[in-house]
């Protein structure tokens, strides 16, 4: 599957993600976190988030952090499971491949889609680039997809 450009995306087809108030990934009013806000192409059935990350965020020589890559790359997987899906889901297993290093203060792009999905299982992809189309990170993880019963309920503490 070839990755969005930016100019690529019909805006029609897209729609706003809502977000849990503390989560480190997306959450808008976590003080620490890294407020990610996500977007959904219906079209291309793939998540995306244009990203910052502060240099609060950094390992050492003003390169990002591995783990916090990580989390970015997995909340999108989350969320992209979220929407074709329409059930809650988990990490299992996550794998990241680091390519360049990520830089703080400068806009990237986080992308993800499902690429497999079975009766309670998924395989998920996604990726860092920046604006040019460069990735920077990309990962694959397989998530277990909650019930929908229990989906329903976790949904009651999202805002939108």
């Amino acid at each position: 599957m070839t990755f969005l450009k930016i100019e690529e995306v019909n805006i029609m087809s897209v729609k706003k993600l809502p977000h849990f108030e503390g989560c480190i990934a997306c959450g808008q009013k976590n003080p620490l976190g890294l407020k990610i806000t996500f977007f959904f192409d219906e079209e291309k059935k793939m998540v995306f988030a244009d990203v910052i990350f502060e240099k609060h965020f950094i390992g050492y020589d003003n390169i990002i952090h591995g783990g916090i890559i990580t989390t970015a790359l997995d909340e999108s997987m989350a969320w992209a499971n979220i929407e074709v899906t329409l059930r809650m889901a988990l990490t299992k297993t996550i794998k990241v491949n680091f390519l360049k290093p990520v830089k703080a203060n400068i806009k990237y792009r986080v992308e993800s889609y499902v690429k497999q999905v079975d009766e309670n299982k998924s395989l998920t992809y996604a990726c860092l680039k920046d604006q040019e189309g460069e990735i920077y990170a990309e990962s694959e993880g397989e998530f277990i997809l909650m019930s929908e019963q229990r989906s329903e309920k976790m949904k009651k503490g999202l805002t939108y």
